[in-house]
């Protein structure tokens, strides 16, 4: 299936738009037992389910993340590779992810309404690129990842960065900066002057190559559950 992908067209998406989708690239079979794996480690009790294991848990514990996934399965492993040879194309360099994420999340408490904001920002300031590969159906409900197009190009990081956004004066003063928490009246603004966000809602199986210093997020996982590989650059 690698064979199949046009990396000219990902490049110029990446460019334009920030992300690139490609369907039908991993078999339902591959994304049941990858899910397998993962439902191997119990939300919430991870800690005596996966004591070896480098993982957290967030948003209430509803969303567990297992770091250095490619440790715990072939499967895993095989989309690390896979995601290593998209890089290497796209970018024209090899280069070997730093971190591989397995991930899933359940619907929140509705006591923890309050995490379902706060959720915006970017990655970095200079352009990074993660790979997802999404091993269960994504709706709305069940959390999509959604970004916003073109926030990921340099006139429109630069802007920002002027206007504030995305430093502010205390952070000269912390090892955070104000793009990694980004406010949701910020984004609702950027709506109103046409910068809309998009949910990518896709069939298992399908990957996204994401310039992660794109204004994105994690939506609220309200329904369902998700459960993704995620691949960083």
């Amino acid at each position: 299936m690698l064979a199949t992908i046009d990396f000219e067209k990902v490049r110029t998406a990446l460019k334009t738009n920030g992300a690139y989708i490609i369907e039908g690239m991993y078999s339902e079979l591959f994304c049941k037992e990858s899910m397998d794996v993962i439902d191997q480690y119990k939300i919430p009790e991870a800690e005596e389910s996966m004591p070896l294991v480098n993982y957290e848990m967030k948003y209430d514990g509803s969303e567990l993340r297992i770091w250095k996934a490619y440790d715990q399965s072939s499967l895993f492993q095989q989309f690390y590779d896979d995601a290593n040879y998209i890089y290497s194309q796209v970018l024209g360099k090899k280069k070997d992810a730093f971190n591989l994420l397995a991930i899933k999340n359940e619907p929140l408490n509705k006591e923890a309404l309050s995490l379902t904001t706060g959720r915006w920002h970017l990655d970095s300031f200079v352009s990074q690129i993660k790979i997802f590969l999404f091993l269960s159906d994504t709706t709305e409900e069940s959390g999509p990842l959604a970004y916003i197009p073109t926030s990921q190009q340099l006139g429109f990081k630069l802007k920002m960065l002027f206007k504030g956004e995305y430093m502010k004066l205390k952070d000269i003063f912390s090892k955070t900066s104000s793009y990694q928490v980004l406010d949701d009246a910020f984004i609702s603004r950027l709506s109103e002057d046409g910068f809309n966000s998009t949910s990518i809602l896709c069939k298992k199986g399908t990957i996204a190559i994401v310039d992660s210093s794109a204004i994105h997020r994690a939506c609220p996982c309200i329904k369902e559950s998700r459960y993704a590989l995620v691949s960083y650059f």
